[in-house]
């Protein structure tokens, strides 16, 4: 196949999963107070899926779909990053009078933060992280869109995919006004992540660092309505991925992380910025 049409291509690989999960989900849930487990998964595994056509078509080598371990500062850094994000914003929500932590739950919260971690990690592996930041990645690179142009392009296609989680999910559900905080958060973290996958090369650890977000954010936060463990009720302010302090707090890890992890062997930031200019 020409590397023109290839191109082409690429990108129609980074759009469909934004139309056609909702359009599984949908057509497999047959509840309307929560998602159908067969629609859930349905709708995830349709990204392994499209991953295994994705690899039959571009064949992106193993190097390039991001089998490498990365230093063990980038994985400290990528940790410290998660924890900052979520304590901080904890603690501003405790300084508010807003956390109202049961001391009877706590070992249900550990509990359940450990069982969403290990869940996430296999999970994503398989479909969110495995394709977008993987078997996609590795079709950009194929395709030599360039390490900036492949940041953009993924980072773009995983934000894109998760537009339709607040209006599909019942448990993702939350006020129409409070769409745009989520969507703003949703970008952020994804060029976040991105930029872990683009410094490091390291799909692994953009599993680790989905894992550990997920894990978090879901039991001390919760999720769509739901408050989490800490009931904060102010979620909308407070939320990592559903407030307006969250935009705050992402696009200052974001900022800090360009700079704190950085590939030893290319200028990528120069490269993103010149190409956002463009």
């Amino acid at each position: 196949m020409h590397k023109s049409y290839m191109k082409w291509w690429v990108l129609l690989a980074a759009a469909l999963p934004a139309v056609l999960t909702p359009a599984v989900e949908l057509a497999l849930n047959r509840s309307t107070e929560r998602t159908d487990p067969a629609a859930l998964l349905g709708g995830l595994f349709l990204l392994t899926a499209l991953a295994i056509v994705v690899w039959i078509i571009f064949r992106p080598g193993l190097k390039t779909i991001g089998l490498a371990v990365g230093s063990p500062g980038a994985w400290t850094i990528s940790l410290g990053y998660v924890l900052a994000v979520n304590s901080g914003l904890l603690l501003l929500a405790w300084t508010a009078g807003e956390v109202q932590f049961a001391s009877t739950e706590m070992q249900e919260m550990f509990r359940t933060i450990g069982v969403i971690f290990t869940m996430t990690f296999l999970v994503v592996l398989l479909t969110e992280e495995g394709y977008f930041r993987g078997v996609l990645w590795g079709a950009c690179d194929r395709c030599e869109l360039g390490p900036a142009q492949t940041y953009w392009t993924t980072s773009f296609a995983f934000a894109a995919w998760h537009i339709y989680l607040p209006f599909v999910e019942p448990e993702f559900a939350i006020a129409t006004w409070q769409i745009p905080i989520y969507l703003v958060n949703v970008i952020l973290i994804s060029f976040a992540w991105g930029w872990l996958r683009l410094a490091t090369g390291s799909l692994w650890l953009c599993c680790f660092v989905h894992a550990v977000w997920n894990a978090l954010v879901y039991s001390v936060f919760g999720a769509g309505v739901a408050t989490g463990f800490s009931n904060i009720e102010s979620v909308w302010i407070f939320g990592p991925e559903r407030g307006c302090l969250g935009i705050i707090a992402n696009g200052a890890a974001l900022w800090l992380l360009s700079r704190l992890v950085r590939s030893p062997s290319n200028n990528h930031r120069r490269e993103i910025i010149s190409t956002g200019d463009a």
